[in-house]
């Protein structure tokens, strides 16, 4: 595992510990914890710094795990296992939490494991497939056409943020880590208006336009005093670049009215 917490590379922190005595690997930056488990015990566990102490090193250099170093402060972390395979049975399921804290991390693996992969799995798939059953169906046996217009409608909705509904980033398409340093963290990761009116356009075409309506409340909320909306920002709001662009500023003006015009009034539920 190689954490990148808080969209930055460095000044990470890896460690070793248990949550309620069962073995975890850690990682922390700036507020933010994972924590890696498995449903079988680990052999042994390692944490250390990418290109001097990292697992990849060891495994290159010696063709096994060989280290087993506890702590790896501030810097480019990466965390290492191996899975004891005599206690395997059938399956193995490794859960990564996420939390405020250690603590917080480590419940949320653990009791990810304890649901089973199974139930999270049949959950997740439910609520996609009762949310492509809610749009517009080209389904055909004749051609794929149906096939690629629900693919098409997941990857639109896979840009949505889980902590803002309905904030969508621009796009998936630009990496971040080994292709984006730490101080190069701009790009389609973020929000852009213009972006995000283009792809409520595509919601009210799949017939998502209660959707497309909840995205123009957010654009009122992000909407600066004077009017105009930034450049691009972060889902919160925060601008990043600073540049005044008419599309910016004219494309939401114009997904009032197409959201007018296909009745995807402003809601107060979601």
């Amino acid at each position: 595992m190689a954490p990148h917490l808080g969209n930055r590379g460095g000044e990470n922190t890896a460690w070793l510990g248990d949550y309620k005595g069962i073995p975890m690997l850690y990682a922390r930056r700036d507020g933010l914890c994972i924590a890696l488990a498995c449903s079988v015990p680990w052999k042994k566990r390692s944490v250390g710094y990418v290109g001097k102490s990292d697992g990849w090193r060891d495994l290159n250099r010696h063709k096994k795990m060989t280290w087993e170093y506890e702590r790896a402060e501030n810097g480019n972390v990466a965390l290492t296992a191996e899975i004891d395979l005599t206690q395997v049975g059938q399956d193995v399921v490794l859960a990564l939490g996420f939390g405020r804290n250690d603590t917080e991390a480590g419940h949320r693996a653990l009791a990810s494991i304890t649901d089973g992969f199974e139930e999270v799995k049949n959950l997740y798939a439910k609520e996609w497939h009762d949310w492509q059953e809610s749009l517009i169906s080209l389904d055909s046996p004749e051609d794929r056409v149906g096939e690629l217009y629900r693919i098409r409608a997941a990857v639109l909705r896979m840009h949505e943020s889980k902590r803002f509904p309905v904030a969508m980033i621009a796009s998936l398409s630009i990496p971040w880590g080994y292709s984006k340093g730490d101080d190069d963290i701009g790009g389609y990761h973020l929000v852009w208006p213009r972006d995000l009116v283009e792809s409520s356009g595509g919601l009210i075409a799949l017939g998502a336009e209660a959707m497309a309506s909840r995205v123009l409340k957010y654009l009122l909320v992000t909407q600066e005093y004077d009017g105009h909306w930034s450049q691009n920002m972060w889902l919160e709001g925060i601008p990043y670049w600073e540049g005044i662009q008419l599309d910016q500023v004219a494309l939401p003006i114009l997904l009032i009215e197409l959201c007018r015009c296909h009745k995807a009034r402003l809601s107060r539920h979601r």
